[in-house]
């Protein structure tokens, strides 16, 4: 479950289901049972939904969307950005990048929105997504220890975490030992 605060409502996700649920504007208490949007396919599950700038944007299993739209909920309109994304622990082959390998890894920044992908951090900034991460730490990503550092454990994701704090990207994650 994760939510966000956007245009003056909460807006949120279910555990399971690719449904996106949202409050009345200035009533972040009350929900219509029309104020819910589908984005994606069926097994397409949304992950997280983070608000900058006054866009909404939703990580599915394989999709990043931006609802874009004003105040009034009638005129949101959902579109996919033009990329080929993966959580699943293992790349898929022939995709153009690998995203959200951690739901908690997600986090705004000066530049856009970070996440740990499967082979490194990545940078969302309007619409366009691109790996980061610099050349020294990118064999962390790879399951290879770099300057006695250990390896990203990808099969425990559901404790790795990323925040923002003070100009910089902070990752925490398990290693393989």
């Amino acid at each position: 479950l994760t939510f966000c605060v956007h245009q003056d409502r909460i807006v949120g996700l279910t555990v399971e289901g690719n449904t996106l649920y949202y409050s009345k504007r200035f009533r972040p208490e009350s929900y219509k049972a029309t104020n819910e949007i589908d984005i994606g396919s069926e097994g397409d599950e949304l992950t997280h939904v983070v608000s900058v700038l006054g866009v909404l944007f939703v990580f599915t299993r394989q999709s990043i969307y931006i609802v874009d739209g004003g105040p009034d909920d009638a005129t949101w309109v959902v579109r996919k950005l033009d990329v080929s994304v993966t959580i699943s622990p293992q790349p898929i082959v022939g995709a153009q990048i690998e995203a959200l390998a951690a739901i908690y890894t997600v986090a705004i920044g000066h530049k856009g929105i970070y996440f740990l992908g499967n082979d490194g951090v990545y940078l969302l900034s309007g619409s366009s997504v691109r790996n980061i991460s610099d050349e020294a730490m990118y064999p962390l990503f790879h399951g290879e220890t770099v300057n006695g550092f250990l390896p990203v454990n990808y099969t425990n994701a559901r404790f790795i975490c990323g925040a923002w704090f003070q100009g910089r990207y902070y990752l925490s994650f398990p290693t393989s030992s």
